[in-house]
């Protein structure tokens, strides 16, 4: 009973404080240019440049993510981990969405982040068990995904590549398969979001490029989370 009061309180927590920190998070998202480096706009703590639908959006989605990935988190260790990918996660997925990059200065941060919290948890555990999966399917995530970006060029990007092993890393500690049906999952619906893009491009006569698959790697890292195996 007290376990799951304190799951129940970690995950409705870490539900208002992502719906919180999605507010300069919009503000980031909204900002990206196309290229170069990220700046942070003025008035950030507000959102601007974010229009109020883009806001309100970034609050529902990092809010709703961040609580059901941290619902199921055993380790108070861990918990910024899922939590902070839940909020770039979101964040990531709107400049995808809008100038179809994602950029390393947030992938390396998640990169950096589960790093950090995972040998803590190690350490506070007194196993490298989980950490060594982790890191072992989250680098083998990542050269699979870099072997195909170079061998078909403009199939994935490197920021694509970059995101799929961060989110690869924290699947992997929570169980050694959870990277490969997450990336898995990730593909089937960027193939259905693609097949009816393809659809309503041949309707409108439209000739933009494709769907970005950072929004896909996160919903399928989210359902892997929430509805696979439980850590080991």
């Amino acid at each position: 009973m007290i376990a799951t009061t304190t799951e129940d309180a970690v995950s409705t927590l870490a539900g208002i404080a992502g719906m919180l920190a999605s507010i300069p998070a919009a503000a980031l998202a909204f900002a990206a240019p196309q290229h170069g480096q990220l700046r942070v706009p003025r008035r950030w703590w507000r959102g601007a440049p974010a229009p109020p639908w883009g806001i309100l959006a970034a609050c529902l989605v990092a809010g709703a993510t961040a609580n059901l990935a941290c619902a199921r988190c055993p380790d108070l260790v861990v918990v910024p981990v899922f939590w902070l990918t839940a909020v770039l996660g979101t964040t990531l997925a709107i400049i995808d969405l809008r100038c179809h990059r994602l950029p390393h200065a947030l992938t390396t941060l998640l990169w950096a982040t589960g790093g950090t919290c995972f040998i803590a948890d190690a350490i506070v555990s007194g196993t490298a068990g989980r950490l060594i999966v982790a890191v072992a399917t989250a680098l083998a995530t990542s050269g699979t995904l870099l072997l195909i970006a170079l061998a078909f060029p403009g199939q994935l990007g490197l920021g694509d590549v970059n995101l799929a092993g961060a989110l690869a890393l924290s699947l992997g500690w929570r169980h050694w398969s959870a990277p490969l049906v997450g990336l898995l999952a990730a593909f089937a619906l960027q193939a259905i979001v693609v097949a009816g893009w393809s659809i309503v491009r041949r309707r409108k006569h439209d000739d933009r490029g494709g769907f970005p698959l950072g929004p896909a790697l996160l919903l399928g890292w989210l359902i892997l989370i929430w509805a696979g195996p439980a850590a080991d």
